[in-house]
């Protein structure tokens, strides 16, 4: 018969990844400007607790995650969009939205789509100027510099799933510094296995060559194609406006080792919301593959264009 001790995992098996979490929570909280990080299964978990914070919500209109849009259902909030340029905001309609509205928070993300940063502090002036809270998604900016920090924003959501900076597979977090200890029962549901602060700790080590590379290589190609959005903008991923996109992903050659599609099709609210597709650079291993095979890429989408 077998012994419980060989049935049952170890303690060490169980504990592989804890040592770990104090040196990353620290690293965190010193990057993002935070006294706060909480490490959650999915960054939807953060979503979940905004929810439970606030009630009267300001979003963008585009360029910000669905999901956001779809666990809204299952809560008591008010969320209003908040018009864009193609999923930049300004800040002085920012100001019209919370004379006329006057909310509790702003969701943003502050690469919209993935494709251009937004003016992160002078929408936490506007913010902060009438107690708003500053609600920043930082998926595919984290480590850019006045982008995702605390410093100019009141809660930073992260996901650390597949793909993104911190490419993991699951899991994600928050950051903040506001006091939110009456909710720590609620995201202790949310809680990550010990193995997860291993992971995080080797993806934390290349994630900002990874964000310099992809910032690099979309730079390149929002000046090489005319038809970009945002071509002043840093982004990791490329919008394209195009009346033609259904025939364009016909042609395009390009496919990932998974054999997924290196585009995303436009209209779409994780994007933007006009005719068109976007570039998913930050699909691709740029850490791994030669520049050599980027400009293919590159020479590739004009000639279709």
């Amino acid at each position: 018969m077998e012994s419980l001790k060989e049935i049952l995992p170890s303690v060490k098996d169980k504990e592989e990844g804890l040592e770990y979490k104090s040196s990353i929570e620290n690293k965190l909280k010193e990057e993002l400007n935070a006294k706060k990080i909480f490490f959650l299964s999915s960054a939807s978990a953060g979503i979940h607790l905004i929810y439970k914070m606030y009630k009267n919500i300001l979003i963008q209109d585009q360029g910000i995650w669905k999901g956001y849009y779809d666990i809204a259902k299952y809560y008591d909030v008010n969320l209003i969009t908040i018009k864009s340029n193609y999923g930049i905001l300004q800040d002085d309609l920012l100001e019209d939205y919370i004379e006329k509205y006057s909310p509790q928070a702003l969701i943003i993300q502050s690469l919209s789509g993935y494709i251009a940063h937004q003016n992160v502090k002078d929408l936490y002036k506007v913010c902060k100027r009438n107690n708003v809270a500053l609600i920043n998604d930082i998926s595919g900016s984290i480590f850019l510099k006045d982008i995702s920090t605390c410093k100019y924003s009141d809660i930073l959501i992260c996901s650390t799933g597949k793909p993104k900076l911190l490419n993991i597979g699951f899991g994600g977090f928050i950051a903040t510094n506001l006091d939110i200890k009456n909710y720590k029962r609620f995201l202790y549901a949310f809680k990550v296995p010990n193995i997860y602060y291993r992971y995080l700790n080797d993806e934390i080590q290349i994630a900002k060559e990874r964000l310099k590379k992809l910032i690099y290589y979309a730079k390149i190609f929002k000046e090489e194609i005319d038809l970009c959005l945002h071509k002043d903008r840093i982004g990791i991923c490329i919008g394209i406006k195009y009346n033609k996109p259904e025939d364009l992903i016909k042609r395009f050659k390009f496919k990932l080792d998974d054999r997924s599609s290196l585009i995303t099709l436009c209209p779409n609210i994780s994007r933007f919301n006009a005719k068109g597709f976007v570039l998913e650079l930050k699909k691709i291993d740029v850490l791994k593959i030669e520049e050599e095979m980027m400009i293919k890429l590159l020479n590739h989408v004009k000639k279709l264009l």
